[in-house]
């Protein structure tokens, strides 16, 4: 549904944003008499009503609020078309939402809660936490690696952008009102955190280590020109000073290399300074006195004023070429030429930037072919030593060749002559040898010979004997035998007479 009444000019948001900036960068020779209202310096671009917007973050395609009755809305860059994004209880404020990694919307309340939603649909990915014991009153992402926190509850907090806390600092004795952090710079200064809050000092902090770790004994606090608390700062474009404004509407400048007073400002303001927002080379000042000041970023002077925002003036963000300044009343979306000045000097610099990298890539393309035909030429000598180096190799093969075959030639027939030397040697060896075994063989049949004969008349003689004794064991076994048939028949004999 819509939130919100759009009065958009009679032409296209395309046609207006065209027509304004053809209006404020016309060139005029009464510019220099203009009075500070004049159309030359800014423009109304829209008057987004019957909304009370207490913050905002943006992307290049919208910007979200965080309401006092609850809900965030989405604003769309293109033309200013309105919707609740994320229905939250509406007894419950919102006091801050930061855009953290491009995707994802932290939203800070005033009861302490810290939630998160996916930048693009809406979808909640966080539920409502305490993040501080009171509300959450400020919240920035640092260096795409940490969200820092201040709340009411005079706490400084470090998170992961996981919503994983990391710390905690209580330096300050007041509510935390706005956090500054600054990158590093090229002249070798440490990226930084600085904190501004309610009991009117603003702590500024070297985070040399990078990780964020907030330490009190490492930093310095700076007082303010009066007793006022601290309701917002900024960053000035070379990052060299903080800009701060303060709830009794003065504004002063520090240095930040060593927290010195830069500047303290003509006092425009009648009530609390809300918002610093960098616009070209101006900030504008947004005030609780309903009025926005725009200040030159080098003198520092008053430069025009905007007429009255309708309401007292919460916070403003800077979307593009336009400046979106919320109020309790609505908001409304400036333009102006310091803005046109900016993004044209940016396009100018882009530009020249362009102009110098194609020059850089026509200078690198040239030194790329001279390296590429330095290359070439550096091949083609490769090649041709290449060819060289195998024509004396294969040479010095051949060469290498034939002297090993010459030499295995030689060693050829010098065994050839040693194996027929040896075989020469071997046969009259083994002539010499079957000589010297004929004659032992001859004299060993001999000497068999006749040791065969000696024994063979031997064994006769011992056959005849044996002959002899079996003659005679004969003949004795004869007698004995007739001698026993003597006896026998004697006995018989004598046996018969007796049976006689």
């Amino acid at each position: 549904r819509r939130s919100a009444s759009y009065a958009p000019p009679p032409a296209s948001a395309a046609a207006v944003a065209a027509a304004v900036i053809m209006n404020i960068t016309k060139k005029s020779a009464a510019k220099a008499d203009a009075p500070a209202t004049s159309p030359l310096n800014f423009a109304l671009v829209a008057d987004l009503r019957a909304v009370d917007a207490r913050c905002a973050a943006a992307t290049p395609r919208a910007v979200f609020t965080g309401d006092s009755d609850g809900p965030l809305r989405a604003w769309s860059t293109a033309d200013g078309q309105g919707q609740v994004f994320v229905e939250r209880e509406r007894d419950k404020a919102v006091n801050c939402v930061c855009v953290v990694g491009g995707a994802d919307l932290w939203v800070g309340g005033a009861s302490g809660d810290l939630s998160v939603f996916n930048v693009a649909t809406g979808e909640k990915k966080v539920k409502p936490f305490m993040a501080h014991d009171k509300g959450v009153h400020t919240m920035c992402e640092v260096r795409g690696k940490f969200v820092v926190t201040g709340g009411a509850d005079f706490q400084v907090r470090i998170w992961s952008v996981n919503c994983e806390v990391l710390g905690a600092s209580g330096h300050h004795h007041g509510a935390v009102k706005c956090i500054l952090p600054f990158p590093a710079t090229a002249a070798g200064a440490p990226p930084a955190v600085w904190s501004g809050a309610a009991d009117g000092l603003v702590f500024m902090w070297n985070d040399s280590k990078g990780d964020c770790q907030i330490s009190e004994a490492e930093g310095k606090m700076l007082k303010g020109a009066s007793s006022a608390g601290v309701s917002s700062m900024c960053a000035h474009p070379d990052d060299l000073e903080a800009w701060v404004g303060y709830d009794d509407g003065k504004m002063r400048a520090f240095s930040r290399a060593d927290g010195a007073v830069k500047s303290d400002f003509a006092q425009k303001h009648r009530s609390s300074v809300s918002c610093l927002t960098v616009m070209g080379n101006h900030i504008w000042s947004g005030s609780a006195d309903h009025f926005v000041w725009a200040w030159d970023i080098k003198t520092k002077a008053p430069v025009f004023q905007l007429p009255d925002q309708g309401g007292f003036v919460r916070a403003s963000i800077r979307v593009g070429w336009s400046l979106w300044v919320l109020t309790n009343k609505g908001i409304k979306v400036w333009s102006a030429e310091s803005t046109v000045d900016d993004l044209s000097k940016r396009l100018g610099d882009a530009i020249d930037e362009g102009k110098a990298l194609e020059k850089e890539r026509l200078k690198l393309t040239e030194e790329k072919q001279a390296e590429a035909e330095a290359a070439k030429a550096k091949y083609r000598t490769l090649e041709e030593q290449k060819r060289a180096a195998e024509e004396e190799a294969a040479n010095t093969l051949k060469a290498e060749q034939k002297t090993a075959a010459d030499k295995l030639n030689e060693e050829k027939e010098n065994a050839e002559s040693q194996a027929k030397l040896a075989a020469e040697q071997a046969a009259g060896k083994l002539k010499t040898t079957e000589e010297e075994a004929a004659g032992k063989l001859k004299t060993s049949e001999e000497e068999a010979a006749e040791k065969t004969a000696a024994e063979k008349a031997a064994a006769e003689e011992r056959e005849a004997e044996l002959r002899r004794q079996l003659d005679e064991l004969n003949a004795a076994r004869a007698k004995a035998e007739e001698d026993a048939a003597s006896t026998l028949k004697a006995a018989e004999e004598a046996a018969a007479a007796t049976l006689a």
